[in-house]
């Protein structure tokens, strides 16, 4: 009965032993557990902590982009301004410009009216001898390089020809050199119609007759006396018609006075 009661007491240890073991080892498993939760928080945080520092830093680098771009858009704004008023300030100059153009245009055809016809058929025909000049030297210049380019043709044949003669003897030579010769007559270019070259002009103005002030003073001062005595003309030929009108009333008052005394005899 003792052995039994020992063997029971031996059997109870070993089972709170081993209760005690897996008690422990669920102790030892669960600090584990907790331990690798802790890590996984402590990297949570970290990995947390790093995302809100970059996230800080992209957002401190978007509000500087911002800030650039605004400036950037300001000078550009304030650019757009300044040249806008620089347009502005240009159109005014053009528009001054040409309302200058137009009164100097205005002045210029009233001179142009004024100039003697003499003085600006002179200097037309001037204007077309120039152009007549200009058209025989481009002529001339036409002729000078198509003769060069007829030698070019005829000295090509001539060494074409004097090369094919040194491989042959002396007659050959010079019958290859006629020959060579003879189709380059064939190959020339016909001779061009240097006639065909247009007059051109140089978009010269013809100069100004009043290059003075004293000769638009002249010319008024003509024109005055020639305005004068056509007035002076009109006013005497206007004298003479009235006189003649009352010679002729005089005239005929008298005719019919003697026409009414021969009808009353």
């Amino acid at each position: 009965a003792k052995k039994r009661e020992m063997f029971l007491l031996q059997m109870s240890l070993n089972i709170k032993r081993e209760e005690i073991r897996k008690l422990e080892e669920k102790a030892h498993t669960k600090e584990d557990a907790l331990q690798r939760s802790e890590q996984m928080l402590e990297e949570d945080a970290v990995r947390f902590d790093a995302f809100l520092k970059e996230n800080d830093k992209r957002t401190q680098d978007a509000m500087r982009k911002a800030e650039k771009e605004t400036k950037r858009k300001m000078e550009k704004v304030q650019e757009i301004k300044k040249l806008n008023q620089q347009i502005q300030m240009i159109q005014a100059d053009i528009n001054k410009n040409r309302e200058a153009l137009d009164e100097c245009l205005r002045y210029k055809y009233f001179l142009d009216g004024l100039t003697p016809t003499e003085w600006v058929d002179t200097h037309l025909d001037m204007k077309r001898a120039r152009q007549r000049r200009r058209r025989r030297e481009r002529i001339a210049k036409r002729k000078e390089q198509w003769k060069a380019d007829q030698e070019a043709i005829l000295q090509k044949a001539r060494e074409e020809a004097e090369a094919e003669g040194s491989k042959s003897r002396s007659r050959r030579r010079r019958t290859g050199r006629k020959q060579n010769e003879d189709v380059a007559q064939m190959v020339l270019p016909p001779e061009p119609d240097f006639e065909d070259e247009p007059a051109t002009s140089s978009d010269e103005e013809i100069p100004m007759y009043f290059e003075k002030p004293d000769q638009l003073m002249d010319m008024f001062a003509t024109l005055e006396e020639k305005n004068l005595f056509l007035i002076q003309s009109m006013q005497e030929a206007e004298q003479s018609l009235e006189e003649l009108e009352q010679d002729f009333a005089d005239t005929k008052g008298e005719m019919e006075e003697r026409t009414s005394a021969l009808e009353t005899n």
